[in-house]
Protein backbone atom coordinates (compact mmCIF):
# COMPACT_ATOMS: atom_id res chain seq x y z
CA UNK A 1 0.00 0.00 0.00
CA UNK A 2 1.73 3.16 -1.08
CA UNK A 3 2.25 5.52 1.44
CA UNK A 4 3.25 9.68 1.89
CA UNK A 5 6.70 9.93 1.20
CA UNK A 6 7.18 6.56 -1.09
CA UNK A 7 8.80 7.59 -4.38
CA UNK A 8 7.87 6.13 -7.40
CA UNK A 9 10.92 5.66 -9.86
CA UNK A 10 11.59 5.05 -13.11
CA UNK A 11 15.28 4.41 -14.41
CA UNK A 12 16.07 3.94 -18.39
CA UNK A 13 19.61 2.17 -19.19
CA UNK A 14 19.80 4.29 -21.78
CA UNK A 15 19.12 8.72 -21.80
CA UNK A 16 15.87 9.28 -22.88
CA UNK A 17 14.11 12.43 -24.76
CA UNK A 18 10.78 13.62 -22.74
CA UNK A 19 8.57 15.98 -24.75
CA UNK A 20 6.06 15.45 -21.75
CA UNK A 21 4.55 13.79 -19.19
CA UNK A 22 1.20 12.58 -18.18
CA UNK A 23 0.35 11.58 -14.08
CA UNK A 24 -2.63 9.41 -13.60
CA UNK A 25 -4.05 8.46 -9.83
CA UNK A 26 -6.42 5.61 -9.60
CA UNK A 27 -9.13 4.33 -11.36
CA UNK A 28 -12.90 4.13 -12.12
CA UNK A 29 -13.44 1.43 -9.22
CA UNK A 30 -11.60 3.91 -6.95
CA UNK A 31 -12.33 7.71 -8.11
CA UNK A 32 -10.98 8.58 -4.56
CA UNK A 33 -7.70 7.45 -5.12
CA UNK A 34 -5.74 10.97 -4.87
CA UNK A 35 -2.02 12.19 -4.65
CA UNK A 36 -1.59 15.30 -2.57
CA UNK A 37 0.95 17.37 -2.35
CA UNK A 38 2.68 15.66 -5.37
CA UNK A 39 6.09 17.01 -7.33
CA UNK A 40 7.80 15.40 -10.53
CA UNK A 41 10.98 15.42 -10.79
CA UNK A 42 13.64 14.29 -13.48
CA UNK A 43 17.25 13.96 -13.54
CA UNK A 44 18.71 15.05 -16.61
CA UNK A 45 21.75 13.93 -17.90
CA UNK A 46 23.50 17.19 -17.71
CA UNK A 47 22.46 19.01 -15.25
CA UNK A 48 24.68 22.23 -16.40
CA UNK A 49 22.52 22.35 -19.43
CA UNK A 50 19.10 23.25 -17.08
CA UNK A 51 17.84 26.82 -18.12
CA UNK A 52 15.34 29.02 -16.54
CA UNK A 53 12.96 28.99 -15.06
CA UNK A 54 13.97 25.47 -14.10
CA UNK A 55 16.37 24.81 -10.96
CA UNK A 56 18.38 21.84 -10.13
CA UNK A 57 18.49 20.15 -6.58
CA UNK A 58 20.96 19.46 -4.65
CA UNK A 59 20.42 16.00 -5.38
CA UNK A 60 20.73 17.07 -9.59
CA UNK A 61 16.86 16.37 -9.95
CA UNK A 62 14.85 19.38 -12.16
CA UNK A 63 10.56 19.22 -10.70
CA UNK A 64 8.84 19.75 -13.78
CA UNK A 65 5.49 19.73 -12.17
CA UNK A 66 3.71 19.75 -9.02
CA UNK A 67 0.14 20.16 -7.58
CA UNK A 68 -1.43 20.19 -4.21
CA UNK A 69 -3.29 17.52 -5.81
CA UNK A 70 -3.53 15.36 -8.39
CA UNK A 71 -6.46 13.32 -9.24
CA UNK A 72 -7.80 10.28 -11.71
CA UNK A 73 -8.52 12.05 -14.93
CA UNK A 74 -11.24 11.02 -16.41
Amino acid sequence: MPQAGDDIVFEFQNPVELRGYRLRSGNYEHPSDLLYNTSVEIRPVDPKQVKDPFKVSSSNYVAVGKSPRFKLLS
